[in-house]
């Protein structure tokens, strides 16, 4: 029986725990004999998955958080996977044990770790974020396989680090249609007012690289031009300090007629906007994947989205791209859209082509990743 220490303690929330969470649902399920000893974060949903084949270990987040995952991930693990005799360690946290003592598998989600992106942060967030490259760049010798999830990563990775090609596997992540089981929320349906304008839903958290604050931008010109167009926005306005700021904004500079924030949604909740919304749009930065590009084309929307290589990989000819820094840009798009039936039209089928193209079952993700660990597991723990 293969042991499995599956580190996603920092899988809380958005792609990274969807991820996690189906994966470790499908490992549960998948007739294969393992054991997964799962460290995950407390209260974020992966309770339910306790069972004979995985055991979880729950830890709180702290106020000491960056300071607790250094010892975490460099201390604490790699001293769990010896004392459990551990046959591999699934690293699903972006940030690689430096010394492992069993074969490392670490799941590459965090996009700026490989590609730097001109946002504006604070000083503690450089730190930070520079500690992290530095552990990543350090901990790359004590990783056997690093699995990405498109190849415009894998090529990013490339680009940045030193590390063999031939240990790096492209795994998509799994998309099966769920939207399209969800039930009507009514809430949400009435919070799209009956009027003439030009509805846009954006369902995202408040990062900095999902560059949300061009979409202030965007009301704004709009407003000015006369433009009947409201953007639907998904912010927890208690997320953090920023996204709070964030969302005031909207009220302070007199956008509540062309933004509304409808705050963090259920699926089901997901699923109404979208059906409500007249097309999707996104002016993110970077993105790992982009299941949130699928979910939209599976509810039967036109895409607009930032002129990017992720974004293009993932959409294709279904999305109708515009320049991420530029407000203007952004409107062309809108005017495009909104005034050319033909082309959403379009969008809309080109859509449903890309939808099939990218189907993967989580259960068929499960077996690449089995396959890749036993793979990984006979090579004992070599370090590079």
């Amino acid at each position: 029986m293969k042991k499995i220490i599956f580190n996603c303690i920092a899988a809380r929330k958005a792609g990274t725990f969807t991820v996690a969470f189906n994966l470790l649902q499908s490992l549960a399920k998948s007739g294969a004999d393992l054991k997964v000893l799962a460290l995950v974060p407390s209260g974020c949903g992966y309770e339910k998955l306790a069972g004979e084949r995985i055991q979880l270990l729950e830890y709180r987040r702290n106020g000491f958080y960056f300071i607790w995952r250094i010892f975490f991930d460099q201390i604490y693990v790699p001293l769990l996977c010896l004392r459990t005799k551990a046959d591999v360690l699934l690293n699903m946290n972006n940030i690689p044990s430096c010394v492992a003592f069993v074969p490392q598998i670490l799941m590459l989600q965090q996009s700026n770790i490989v590609k730097d992106i001109p946002v504006d942060q604070g000083v503690w967030f450089k730190i930070n974020f520079a500690v992290q490259k530095m552990l990543f760049s350090l901990g790359l010798r004590a990783c056997d396989a690093i699995i990405v999830q498109t190849p415009v990563m894998k090529d990013s990775l490339l680009a940045k680090y030193s590390y063999p090609e031939r240990n790096i596997c492209v795994i998509r992540s799994g998309y099966d249609n769920e939207p399209l089981k969800m039930e009507f929320d009514q809430k949400i349906s009435s919070a799209f007012y009956a009027d003439d304008y030009f509805k846009m839903i954006c369902v995202s958290h408040y990062y900095p690289a999902k560059n949300l604050g061009l979409l202030l931008e965007a009301a704004v010109a709009a407003k000015k031009r006369g433009l009947k167009v409201r953007f639907y926005l998904t912010v927890d306005r208690d997320e953090s300090g920023k996204a709070g700021r964030f969302v005031n904004k909207i009220c302070e500079m007199g956008l509540e007629k062309n933004i509304v924030n409808l705050g963090r949604l259920t699926k089901a909740e997901v699923f109404t906007a979208y059906r409500k919304a007249d097309a999707f749009i996104l002016p993110t930065l970077l993105e790992s994947f982009g299941l949130i590009y699928l979910e939209a084309m599976s509810s039967g929307l036109p895409v607009l989205t930032s002129d990017l290589d992720f974004a293009r990989y993932v959409c294709g000819d279904a999305a109708l791209y515009f320049d991420p820094r530029s407000a203007d840009s952004v409107l062309d798009a809108i005017i495009k859209i909104s005034t050319e039936k033909t082309l959403r039209m379009s969008l809309i089928e080109n859509g449903q082509k890309r939808i099939r193209y990218f189907f993967n079952s989580w259960d068929n993700v499960a077996k690449e990743y089995l396959l890749l660990i036993e793979n990984c597991a006979k090579s004992k723990g070599v370090i590079r």
